[in-house]
């Protein structure tokens, strides 16, 4: 897990509750503050409490910023998930969410119908310039496959910084980027 703060936030180290869950601690010099919790480069909540529980499944990570200032900036964040979304058909007892991977297609999630109009499901952790096709199938209520939806897309994270260096030569007036 990642943290960052403002310069008057201070975070604890954080304390496992649950088997997925953690409590991040903190606390600011300013009277009665109020926090800005970001997660993943998105404000998660705004609030006045001095702790807050995240849910962190095994083997995933996330990144935390804490401020104090509403001003603050959050870092950009690039996910290493997608979120699929699908709107909801008549009739469907649950949704299968398949994988194609080695030639076949594999069920990695359900998503039980609830009645509402949409639903949503986030992917395990992809891995960086690859390609990727899941489909959503409807199982109606009769048990019998329904329509599908199919997604394909390339996961392509935010890449690293270069490792440059800069040199100014005044002479010139130019700068030169070299590998460092």
């Amino acid at each position: 897990m990642e943290i960052t703060t403002a310069m008057t936030v201070t975070i604890d180290t954080p304390v496992q509750v649950g088997q997925s869950s953690w409590r991040l601690t903190y606390s600011s010099t300013e009277s009665s503050p109020t926090y800005y919790i970001y997660q993943d480069g998105s404000l998660l909540a705004t609030t006045t409490q001095a702790s807050w529980v995240f849910w962190l499944p095994a083997g995933e990570s996330l990144m935390v910023e804490i401020f104090d200032d509403a001003d603050a900036v959050a870092t950009n964040a690039y996910p290493s998930r997608v979120t699929l979304h699908w709107y909801a058909p008549a009739s469907v007892d649950y949704y299968r969410i398949d994988k194609y991977a080695d030639a076949a297609w594999s069920e990695v999630g359900r998503v039980f119908d609830t009645g509402a109009p949409y639903y949503s499901w986030k992917t395990a952790v992809l891995s960086d310039v690859t390609s990727y096709t899941y489909r959503i199938v409807s199982i109606g209520d009769n048990g019998n496959e329904g329509a599908y939806r199919e997604f394909t897309f390339l996961m392509v994270k935010h890449p690293a910084e270069p490792d440059v260096t800069y040199t100014y030569a005044s002479g010139t007036a130019k700068v030169t980027v070299a590998e460092a």
